[in-house]
């Protein structure tokens, strides 16, 4: 489901969206192919159309650490004028994402609580 969509001046656009999946049987199992899953990911478009770039964001990398960006409600992204991405989410946490996907430039977590 695509949550939220911008466009930069050169016609690049960022798109926010997200998959989940549910499945009550799947409640406790240690097989990733059978866990519930909640992503939410940003991809760039190119001025054609063409996907250029993704970031997935909101759930633990593969090796366990947390993601850099933790999954928020009410999310929205932004392009600052030099083309770096800005993604908020509520209670407030404010990520600078690099224009290209490849890294978070600076991150202010709040906690859910």
């Amino acid at each position: 489901m695509t949550h939220h969509v911008v466009a930069t001046p050169a016609g690049d656009t960022y798109a926010l969206s997200g998959a989940r999946r549910y499945r009550a049987e799947a409640v406790g199992s240690t097989d990733p192919a059978e866990q519930n899953f909640g992503y939410q990911m940003i991809t760039r478009y190119a001025p054609d159309g063409t996907p250029t770039a993704t970031a997935l964001f909101g759930q633990p990398r593969p090796d366990g650490s947390a993601s850099a960006i933790a999954e928020g409600e009410d999310v929205n992204v932004a392009v600052l004028p030099d083309g770096t991405v800005a993604v908020s989410s509520t209670p407030g946490s404010t990520h600078l994402i690099s224009s290209d996907l490849s890294r978070v430039l600076a991150s202010w977590p709040l906690p859910w609580g």
